[in-house]
């Protein structure tokens, strides 16, 4: 799949965090692509709010921004997988 070799060579080039996998990519699009509920959406009207949440989001994903032990990447199939089990936790099976 193109997005997982692109996703290899920004590691590879120390560009993107090694422990980011494609099911980390892939949840942290749907996350930043939802708009905002209610009345909040008024706060991102001209959708500036969503690039800057989207470059704080990218930010995050370089090496050295995390804080804390670097954690298990989160692969597709296990975004696939959760996905046929609807409310089940996913966290224990890769968190370690």
């Amino acid at each position: 799949m193109a997005v997982r070799r692109l996703l290899r060579a920004a590691q590879d080039a120390g560009q993107l965090r090694t422990d980011v996998g494609m099911g980390d990519l892939v949840l942290l699009c749907v996350r930043v692509s939802r708009p905002l509920p209610g009345g909040l959406a008024a706060l991102d009207a001209g959708g500036a709010l969503v690039h800057r949440h989207l470059d704080l989001a990218l930010a995050g994903l370089r090496p050295g921004a995390s804080d804390g032990e670097p954690g298990e990447p989160l692969t597709f199939d296990q975004v696939i997988a959760a996905a046929g089990r609807p409310g089940e936790p996913v966290v224990a099976e890769w968190a370690g």
